[in-house]
Parts: C-alpha cells; structure tokens; sequence
C-alpha cells in the first residue's frame, strides 16, 4: 500500500510543479506589458496605422503577424482574432465570421514533420468548413497591399453567399 501512495504524491507534486512553472512563466509574461506598449505604438505610427492598444497583441509571435493585424484590423474591426483556437488547432489570425484562418510562415518550411503537421491542419480546418490562407514573410513585408486583396475577395465571396436575396 505504501509504493501507491508515494507514486500518487509523485504525479501531485509533478502536476503542482507544472502548474508553478506556468504561473511563473505568465507572471513574467505580464511584467513586459508595459515595455510592449511604446513599441507597439511606434511600430502602428511607422506603419501608417492610428495607434491603439490591444492586449490580443501579447499573442503574436513575430512583427509579420502584427503588421497584418494591423492591416485587417483596420479593415475588419474586432472580427480579427488572433491565436484563435479551432478544434484542436490554434490559428495565428482567424475571422470567424467569414471561416477565414490566416497562417504567417517564414518563407519555406523546410522540415517534413512540420510540412505534413500543416497539411493535416488544413486538412482538418477544411472539413469544418474553414479556409486556410498562408502567406510567407517575403510577401507580408513586400506585397501586402495584394494580400489585403485577397482577403477581401474572398470576404465579399462569402458575403454574397450568405446573403438572403441571393436565391430570389
């Protein structure tokens, strides 16, 4: 009896030094916030964006998904989510009201295991009914105004597909 009580107060403690080592990791996670604020609000000056404050921000890995945050956000509103989770998967950028999913790569994946984990993640996305658009860091930084174009095509597809009178 005693090897299963010792084994059971091993997975506690494992388990409470888990949770420990999230708290920490978020407690720090939020003493940056007011570092990021200026550089947030520069990097929307830069850009050309009015500058505000959206703490979704803390979620973005890197500065190509923020400058296409910024882009749709201004654009769509509060529709923009980002790290949205869908399923079992966790978009970078989603607008769940047209079931677009945004991903921002680097400009090749070049292993496999990573290569086959995003195809079975647009596969999956695909048979609930989302569609998943991905665009490499080369076209964020230099072709975003065509990017923005896309988006906004297949937004106004899905609108005029969702609209009543399109049966009448």
């Amino acid at each position: 009896m005693l090897p299963l009580f010792n084994n059971r107060t091993d997975r506690c403690c494992q388990l409470s030094w888990k949770f420990r080592k999230l708290r920490r990791k978020w407690r720090h996670h939020w003493l940056w916030i007011p570092f990021f604020i200026p550089v947030w609000i520069y990097e929307q000056v830069r850009l050309g964006f009015f500058p505000f404050i959206h703490f979704q921000l803390l979620h973005t890995c890197n500065p190509w998904e923020r400058k296409l945050y910024y882009a749709l956000y201004s654009k769509f509103g509060r529709d923009v989510k980002i790290r949205y989770p869908i399923h079992r998967h966790r978009v970078a950028i989603a607008i769940p009201k047209y079931k677009l999913a945004l991903e921002c790569d680097g400009d090749t994946v070049i292993r496999p295991k990573k290569q086959l984990r995003f195809q079975t993640k647009k596969h999956d996305l695909g048979k609930q009914g989302w569609k998943v658009m991905r665009f490499s860091r080369r076209r964020l930084s230099g072709e975003m105004d065509q990017v923005i174009r896309e988006i906004t095509e297949y937004t106004n597809i899905m609108k005029k597909r969702k609209s009543p009178g399109q049966f009448t």
